[in-house]
């Protein structure tokens, strides 16, 4: 087959006839295969045809990524994320906890793959658009999530409950200062940010890069210069 005509789904160039062995982008095994990308991507079947949550629990099994974002990214370059969609609620907990686990900060000692999937099935059966009708964005639950299995909270335990709701919460309020109709790229950044801000405040000086979005140039209703994660040229 002459790969060729095809294009790349994770930066839509186009594809190369190539004999060899090499890593899969989202799992990182590595496969023989007979194409590439020129920038070097490769997907592997199971990942290629992989859904939202299973593409999520795939990365963060395997990946060495140490800054969340760029586990955001990677997994929201998979073809089953839409530009807006119910899979980025369920996309932030298990991102976060990747993030500290890869950075081995677990203070309860409580992470680790398992719990990661499993914080999915927390988040999952937020609708879409309740943002707008019901106040509750999916992502910023997500870390307010994060933030209940990182500190084994309950609705018994005073402390671990107010660091929940202040996570959950402050990131609403971040998003209703940034305005606008729904980004659900900006949630993310924002749900995730807002976690680590509140964390980094009890467990001294987790500084991670400045997340900047990767998909602007697709997202038709991007705001561009008004929101903190676009890319400026």
């Amino acid at each position: 087959m002459d790969y060729t005509q095809f294009n790349c789904s994770i930066c839509g160039s186009s594809l190369q006839n190539f004999k060899g062995k090499i890593k899969c982008f989202f799992c990182e095994k590595e496969f023989n295969t007979n194409w590439k990308c020129k920038n070097n991507h490769y997907i592997c079947d199971d990942c290629r045809i992989a859904e939202p949550d299973e593409i999520i629990k795939i990365v963060c099994k395997n990946t060495s990524l140490k800054n969340p974002y760029k586990i955001a990214n990677k997994i929201m370059s998979h073809q089953s994320f839409n530009n807006h969609g119910i899979e980025h609620h369920y996309l932030v907990a298990p991102v976060i906890l990747a993030a500290l686990k890869n950075n081995k900060i677990d203070i309860k000692n409580n992470i680790n793959n398992r719990i990661i999937a499993g914080s999915i099935k927390k988040i999952k059966d937020i609708p879409y658009g309740v943002c707008g009708s019901r106040g509750d964005c999916g992502a910023c639950v997500s870390a307010g999530a994060a933030m209940g299995i990182v500190l084994k909270s309950s609705y018994k335990k005073a402390s671990e409950r107010s660091k929940v709701l202040e996570t959950t919460s402050k990131c609403l309020k971040k998003l209703a200062d940034y305005g606008g109709i729904r980004c659900c790229k900006q949630s993310v950044y924002s749900a995730i940010e807002t976690f680590f801000e509140i964390f980094s405040d009890v467990n001294n000086g987790i500084d991670f890069e400045k997340p900047i979005c990767k998909f602007s140039n697709i997202i038709k209703i991007c705001k561009k210069d008004e929101c903190p994660y676009y890319e400026k040229n």
